[in-house]
C-alpha cells in the first residue's frame, strides 16, 4: 500500500486496512456532526442575544443546512468509494 499524500508504503493485510480506514472516516463523520452542532450552537445564541436579526437567523440556517449537505455529500462519495 502506499500513502496518497505522502508516498509512503508498507505492507497491511487488506482487512485490517479496512478496518483502519473505517475507523478514520468513523471519527471523521463525529468531528463532523460536532463541528455542525457548535455551529448551529452559536448561531442560536446570537440570535437569542439579539446580535443578529430574524431574517439574518433564518439566512444562517439555510447556509449551515447546504453546508451540511454538502459534507454528507462527500462522505458518502467517500464511503461509495471504498466498497
Amino acid at each position: 500500500m502506499v500513502c496518497e499524500h505522502c508516498n509512503h508504503s508498507w505492507i497491511e493485510r487488506s482487512r485490517v486496512l479496512k478496518e483502519h480506514n473505517n475507523a478514520r472516516l468513523n471519527r471523521l463523520e463525529e468531528v463532523e456532526e460536532t463541528v455542525m452542532q457548535r455551529r448551529y450552537e452559536k448561531l442560536d445564541q446570537k440570535f437569542n442575544e439579539g446580535a443578529i436579526t430574524p431574517q439574518e437567523y433564518a439566512e444562517g440556517l439555510q447556509a449551515l443546512e447546504h453546508q451540511n449537505r454538502q459534507v454528507h455529500a462527500t462522505l458518502i462519495t467517500v464511503w461509495a468509494k471504498r466498497f
